[in-house]
């Protein structure tokens, strides 16, 4: 009896000492343009059932730390910290990633200090013409119990055309941009704890996917997670128009990250909130500082 007592207070302290990341799209958490006929006829909202759901899917779940997409300004992201915070949700510490693209945004959300490495202003070129990273680079160094914990968001280039250059090529180019910021910050020591999250908009096997785990030989390169729903599904994203289910969502961890990973209790949210609340399921990682 006293060794069974033993073990679950061992069990208990270690999860007392287990970090929660959430990796989410929220779905614009913003004020938007609509459109008639092609042509911009209003805005609106993040409609309320659906903000209703978002919150409860993250007072639900109760992450240490949320990497945000698609929010919108900072008075937006504190419209969510109020949200969260009427809940027993608090956050005292935040990242705003302000870039090119005036509407949609980059956040983190975190109940641990965060030390602010972002990136606004990086660009790259097609041919002659230069383009912006449009969200941005979100970096954060988290502190945990006097660890440093690199946190890498990024929002890539979606699959719809793009006028001025191929949406493909433009992905690559972002992806590009964003290994060469890893690997300037793996390259400091190969002991780094980093991971990279977001919407990267591409699939598993594709090229994008390929540029940012980089070379699967060397020390500085990133593994994506595998995570799943618990009925064992993997997709994140459903495109109800034209009923798709895809894999766009993903945490990548460096070889020093992987080592703090609990595996089994990584994985996808899903509920009929999750189904309300975005187009996403968010992505949980735990992990031990």
């Amino acid at each position: 009896m006293k060794t069974l007592l033993i073990l679950i207070l061992l069990c208990n302290l270690s999860l007392a000492q287990e970090v929660s990341f959430m990796a989410y799209n929220v779905k614009n958490f913003l004020e938007s343009d609509t459109y008639k006929d092609g042509k911009i006829s209003g805005t609106r909202y993040k409609p309320d059932d659906e903000i209703s759901a978002l919150i409860d899917v993250i007072a639900e779940a109760k992450p240490d730390i949320i990497g945000i997409c698609e929010i919108g300004e900072v008075q937006d992201l504190e419209k969510l910290k109020r949200l969260l915070s009427a809940r027993g949700i608090v956050y005292p510490y935040s990242e705003h990633v302000d870039a090119a693209d005036s509407v949609r945004h980059l956040a983190l959300l975190s109940k641990h200090p965060l030390k602010s490495k972002s990136y606004t202003t990086l660009t790259y070129h097609i041919g002659e013409k230069k383009f912006p990273l449009r969200r941005g680079l979100l970096h954060v160094e988290i502190v945990i119990e006097d660890k440093a914990f690199h946190a890498l968001g990024i929002h890539l280039k979606s699959k719809r055309p793009a006028e001025y250059a191929s949406q493909a090529t433009m992905r690559l180019k972002e992806a590009q941009l964003v290994r060469q910021k890893a690997d300037e910050i793996l390259s400091q020591s190969p002991e780094i704890k980093l991971f990279l999250y977001g919407d990267f908009n591409d699939t598993f096997k594709s090229s994008t996917l390929n540029i940012l785990k980089g070379n699967h030989r060397s020390d500085q390169r990133l593994e994506p997670l595998d995570l799943t729903a618990p009925n064992g599904s993997f997709w994140t994203y459903y495109w109800d128009y034209q009923r798709v289910y895809s894999t766009f969502d993903y945490i990548l961890c460096s070889k020093s990250m992987l080592d703090h990973v609990n595996f089994e209790r990584s994985g996808i949210l899903s509920s009929d909130k999750v189904k309300i609340a975005s187009d996403h399921r968010p992505l949980i990682m735990r992990f031990s500082p």
